[in-house]
């Protein structure tokens, strides 16, 4: 908690990470079907594979035991985020993937 935490850094990881998990899942129950999903809040991957199959969803709310000093000095060493980083725009084509191969689209207004 020394240093920065880039948040693009840690947005790309997860963008990765549930780019994987949303192709994995949609590759195994593509013969299943399914009435709703339940997802943990701390993984969106959830959230975007019941807007692919328009089904409910169910979201889970955990939490980790983070004390005032802990959280102060998370929101002291936060880095900005830089639009203009190799970073960024992998994000944004993972996003735009997203959209152009499921029609899932995130917004401020729909934030998983």
């Amino acid at each position: 908690m020394a240093e920065k935490i880039d948040p693009l850094e840690m947005l790309l990881h997860m963008g990765r990470a549930m780019d994987k998990i949303i192709e994995e899942v949609l590759k195994e129950i593509r013969a299943e079907k399914y009435d709703y999903v339940i997802y943990d809040n701390n993984s969106a991957a959830g959230w975007i594979i019941a807007d692919i199959l328009r089904i409910p969803k169910v979201c889970s709310c955990t939490t980790f035991a983070i004390n005032s000093q802990i959280f102060s000095m998370f929101m002291k060493n936060r880095g900005e985020i830089d639009k203009e980083s190799p970073r960024y725009m992998e994000i944004e084509q993972i996003s735009k993937k997203w959209k152009d191969q499921y029609g899932v689209i995130l917004t401020d207004r729909k934030i998983p």
